[in-house]
């Protein structure tokens, strides 16, 4: 399960950074370990690439980003929360992928 979840980090940060260095992430904080260890394989493969890591339970990731906080990607362990900053025009609802 492992490698699948890779790619599609990879995916989305490549997507999220076709022209920055800097990479904003806001993950649930249930996927810290997770999240750290595929960071340090990307790492690894992307050096130029500086990923800032951002974590807290969904809901205050959610509300960070309503009042403004920055983030060019976005992991929540609940789904609800992607539909809050949609409906608060935060988040464009085509931007939305399903990580697992």
């Amino acid at each position: 399960m492992r490698a699948p979840l890779l790619t599609i980090l990879l995916i989305l940060v490549l997507e999220a950074t076709a022209c920055a260095a800097v990479v904003r992430l806001s993950a649930a904080s249930s996927t810290t370990d997770a999240v750290k260890a595929l960071i340090v394989r990307y790492k690894d493969k992307a050096p130029d690439i500086n990923i800032q890591t951002n974590f807290a339970a969904s809901g205050t990731l959610a509300k960070q980003i309503s009042f403004g906080a920055p983030a060019d990607l976005v992991i929540f362990a609940n789904p609800g929360w992607v539909d809050y900053l949609i409906n608060e025009q935060r988040l464009a609802a085509g931007s939305v992928r399903t990580l697992a």
